[in-house]
């Protein structure tokens, strides 16, 4: 993928592996799998530029980049 080569991208990598852990408590909650999130306009375009060469909508391209991040190290 073309955005996961940029600098940009490594800083976002960068900061996602700075976060800490979430803690495991015993509540579970519910999470109707929906969130907002505001990004600089350079971004979408960039995403939205690699997705359409993927052949992927935005939100499977973005998807698929969260879920890279959520793998066990």
């Amino acid at each position: 993928m073309g955005f996961a080569k940029t600098n940009a991208s490594r800083q976002i990598d960068q900061l996602i592996d700075s976060l800490p852990e979430p803690e495991v408590g015993p509540q579970r909650r519910e999470y109707s799998g929906k969130f907002n999130v505001r990004i600089p306009k350079s971004l979408l375009a960039a995403l939205a530029s690699e997705a359409e060469a993927e052949g992927v909508s935005l939100n499977q391209l973005v998807l698929a980049k969260l879920a890279l991040h959520l793998q066990v190290r």
